[in-house]
């Protein structure tokens, strides 16, 4: 138990320099908040561990989101959120519906930056001659790339730019 109490303002320290260092949104932020968890678990103190493990689900769905693969520190971290709640008395079930929550609150925070990233292109076109050829006669041109893609072309006035959306 000494050294459990020892630790904790080294934990606390060091996550204020990682949230320094790499921000509030970092992956390594994460790690130490799951890892400052686990040592409050170690010392038997549930109630304080399991807030400490939201954050860390929440900036770790963020990254799972953005990345090709399967994070495994996501899938450890919401596995240990859900053991604390189970520890502190709730049901398997209600542990679920917690981690749940959780990741929904993080696709929530992030979907709007994610969604124009990943959703929203600009087209560059060269001439005002070759838009009126995207166009077409009419926007028959228009209407039919959408139709055939499911994406919604908008063109204003800008000069030489072309905004495909597939929102």
């Amino acid at each position: 138990t000494n050294q459990l109490t020892e630790a904790e303002p080294l934990f606390r320290r060091a996550l204020v320099i990682r949230e320094k260092c790499y921000g509030p949104d970092h992956p390594l932020l994460a790690y130490t908040l799951n890892n400052f968890a686990g040592l409050m678990k170690a010392g038997n103190r549930l109630t304080e561990a399991e807030p400490l493990l939201r954050q860390p689900l929440i900036i770790l769905a963020k990254v799972k989101g953005t990345m090709r693969h399967q994070d495994p520190h996501f899938d450890a971290a919401m596995q240990q959120y859900g053991n604390i709640i189970m520890e502190c008395g709730e049901t398997q079930e209600e542990a679920k519906e917690k981690s749940r929550m959780i990741v929904l609150q993080a696709i929530q925070r992030y979907a709007s930056e994610q969604t124009s990233d990943h959703t929203v292109s600009t087209v560059v076109i060269p001439s005002d001659d070759m838009k009126g050829r995207v166009i077409g006669r009419e926007g028959r041109n228009i209407r039919s790339f959408e139709k055939a893609t499911g994406v919604d072309v908008i063109i204003d006035d800008t000069h030489g730019m072309v905004v495909v959306s597939c929102f």
